[in-house]
């Protein structure tokens, strides 16, 4: 294999990076000055061991102290000015509490200075010295004070003051000026910090050095080059993404996968039978998987589209041609319920073609589950519906050929290494409807192809969203009742499931409550994710039989089944769910082609934001992706931060220009994968993600 290749070589060639004399980048954290055991066990609470950890320890956020004033002219608010100091003295409170007063003077104007409880002020502050002071100017006790003023030396490098100032995320008995301290010794000692890109992509992307990157990332010069450093680290875990992913393609396409025959004539036989016409999307979505299905290597595609976009019936033309051309599929569902919505679903669509439809779920009986793995063993089902479960080596198939995977960010590495352990391996055709901007989806999904259907059914008509004012609850719940009495269903959905979760939002359990009451008359039931599957699909399939009028729940029904008549989504605690997330939850209501409505309720005391506005105008899921994506950055959004630790600390590159160029020098990169063991840490970044999201 490619990476076990890569091991071998790596460890033949590994070489230390010299800090100073006896220090090294791997150097437990304790070797650095001023650091010793005591404290580097409180930054081994932070994930810092080593001198690289700290030095790849990147700052949560800055204040920007850079504007240095003249004392004549400052204001209230945060500010920092060069001064002398005229006078200090040090006295005692009469709660005790030690007061250390100086009177500053930058020739401009004098000014006061206070700092509580710190006694080795007076006598570190000299006279005859000039110092840079950053903090609060504030009013107190008829006079403008400087409250608690950053100090330091305007002789040396300053670190916590006159300049823009990072800030670290921190630890009870580690401050974010005890990192800052520690970051800037390590940096003024250390020459300069090994290239981890090569000289190529350096130059074309007209990249910084990462020896400057680092610098200025942690310690800025100016707002430009802590932009440009920024970049520079932002590109590097992208171009890092983009190489598992030409690496994963590689692997693929090495591997057989069976021909499929394009059956033309049934297929657009299939197109004309259909109740409604396919959306543009559609077409072409299904058209790129035809043709990717008549390769001799595996189709590898993502079909992206909304909730109710149609992905479904793509998948079903698929599914056709695979089984008139004599393979099976397999069709993975992340419940039992869903995947009982699929096989009606597909049995409905191919019903005309004599095809059979099989359903594998937990509910079934152990002589049903052995009959239907027989009648798959002998070829007799064209294709089998279920969860993940059909995926394992006691279900065996005659011939399988395609396997389609809906929600594939549920679909796990063991599952995949399953389906490529076979031989030919299956076409893969996985599906979501978490709409994801299209630059961001091709750097998180490099190896995948990607296909979108950007367009609702033309009988869709949009969901009417209205932002409510939390302090009027009773009036909306009265319009909800009036709907509810016209025979629609309502989802109500909450961000948590306990009370005391999350401060004063909503909870599943408090509406629980509230709504027998505000509600009343109406059944209702609660679903969330602490709940046994099984008791879950039961409250489901209640409420998609219409025996339910309310189903209370967390976002456990964002990826969900389809419910005919529901037609009203409450969502309580808007603000602290994305916008695509939102637009998901309100894709859930109104799939029969009736009117449908969307309540954003926005915390107590929360005002609605400029995201949750843009929900009442826009219908548009990459629309909202892309402006989720500005306003939150990836990490909030898709969870990239808590995703298998894929260790993103700056969002993926996503303009297309630097994405197409950083695709040909990933893929130009693994043609020669001896090269990229000359660069350290990016060589263990990739082994990282491949170890992680990919395989290898």
């Amino acid at each position: 294999m490619l990476m076990a290749e890569s091991r071998l070589i790596y460890a033949s060639i590994t070489r230390e990076c010299i800090l100073k004399e006896n220090m090294k980048l791997s150097n437990s954290i304790a070797t650095v000055k001023g650091v010793g055991d005591k404290t580097a066990k409180l930054f081994g609470q932070l994930g810092i061991e080593t001198v690289s950890d700290l030095v790849n320890f990147m700052p949560r956020r800055y204040e920007d102290y850079s504007n240095i004033q003249e004392i004549r002219l400052v204001k209230p608010g945060e500010i920092t000015v060069k001064a002398q100091i005229s006078s200090v003295r040090s006295r005692y409170s009469k709660r005790g509490l030690h007061v250390t007063e100086a009177v500053i003077d930058d020739g401009s104007g004098k000014l006061s200075a206070v700092w509580f409880n710190q006694p080795y002020r007076a006598a570190a502050l000299k006279s005859n010295e000039e110092y840079y002071l950053s903090g609060s100017l504030e009013f107190a006790r008829r006079r403008f004070t400087l409250m608690n003023p950053s100090v330091e030396l305007a002789s040396d490098f300053p670190a916590h003051t006159a300049r823009i100032i990072p800030i670290y995320r921190q630890t009870r008995g580690l401050t974010s000026t005890a990192i800052r301290r520690a970051v800037r010794g390590v940096l003024k000692s250390l020459p300069r910090i090994p290239e981890t890109l090569p000289d190529t992509a350096v130059k074309q992307a007209g990249l910084v050095s990462r020896d400057q990157a680092l610098r200025e990332v942690h310690f800025p010069s100016s707002a430009q080059k802590l932009e440009d450093a920024r970049n520079r680290l932002a590109w590097e875990e992208t171009f890092a993404l983009s190489i598992v992913g030409a690496l994963a393609r590689k692997q693929l396409h090495g591997l057989p996968a069976a021909n499929v025959t394009f059956n033309e004539s049934v297929t657009k036989q299939l197109v004309a039978e259909l109740p409604f016409k396919l959306t543009p999307g559609q077409k072409r979505s299904a058209w790129d998987i035809l043709q990717d299905l008549q390769s001799s290597k595996p189709m590898n595609r993502l079909l992206q589209g909304d909730v109710g976009s149609g992905k479904t019936v793509v998948a079903a033309l698929a599914a056709l041609n695979v089984s008139l051309s004599g393979g099976q599929v397999a069709f993975v569902a992340p419940t039992d319920l869903l995947a009982k919505q699929h096989a009606q679903t597909l049995e409905s669509i191919l019903a005309p073609y004599k095809l059979t439809v099989g359903l594998l779920t937990a509910s079934q009986t152990a002589r049903g589950k052995t009959e239907l793995k027989k009648r798959l063993k002998d070829g007799d089902i064209d294709i089998l519906v279920g969860t993940h479960a059909i995926l394992q080596p006691s279900v065996v198939f005659k011939k399988l050929e395609l396997a389609v995977i809906d929600e594939q960010h549920r679909f796990g590495v063991d599952q995949r290494r399953q389906l490529l352990g076979r031989t030919p391996v299956p076409h893969m055709l996985t599906m979501s409807a978490t709409p994801i901007p299209r630059t961001l989806a091709l750097t998180l999904y490099g190896e995948l192809d990607i296909s979108v259907i950007a367009e609702m059914p033309a009988n869709r008509k949009p969901t009417k969203t209205k932002l409510w004012a939390a302090n009027n609850r009773s009036g909306l719940y009265k319009q909800v009742a009036s709907l509810l009495s016209k025979g629609g269903q309502a989802f109500v959905v909450a961000p948590k499931i306990d009370t005391d979760e999350l401060g004063p939002t909503r909870s599943v359990a408090d509406l629980d409550n509230e709504l027998s009451k505000l509600l009343k008359g109406y059944s209702q039931a609660v679903v969330h994710g602490r709940l046994k599957s099984d008791e879950r699909d039961k409250i489901m399939l209640k409420f998609v039989n219409g025996e339910l009028d309310v189903l209370i729940a967390t976002t456990v029904v964002e990826v969900g089944v389809d419910v005919p008549g529901a037609s009203i989504m409450v969502i309580e605690g808007a603000e602290r769910f994305g916008l695509a997330q939102i637009h998901q939850l309100r894709g859930r209501v109104g799939r029969r082609g009736q009117q449908a409505f969307c309540y954003l309720i926005p915390s107590s005391g929360d005002s609605p934001s400029r995201r949750l506005t843009e929900l009442e105008k826009s219908h548009n899921g990459f629309e909202l992706a892309e402006l989720d994506l500005k306003l939150r950055g990836p990490g909030e959004i898709y969870g990239l931060r808590q995703h298998g630790q894929l260790d993103l600390k700056f969002a993926p590159i996503s303009d297309s220009r630097s994405l197409k160029l950083i695709k040909e020098l990933a893929t130009e990169l693994v043609q020669e994968p001896k090269k990229l063991l000359e660069y350290e840490e990016l060589y263990q970044r990739v082994m990282r993600l491949s170890a992680i999201t990919r395989l290898n």
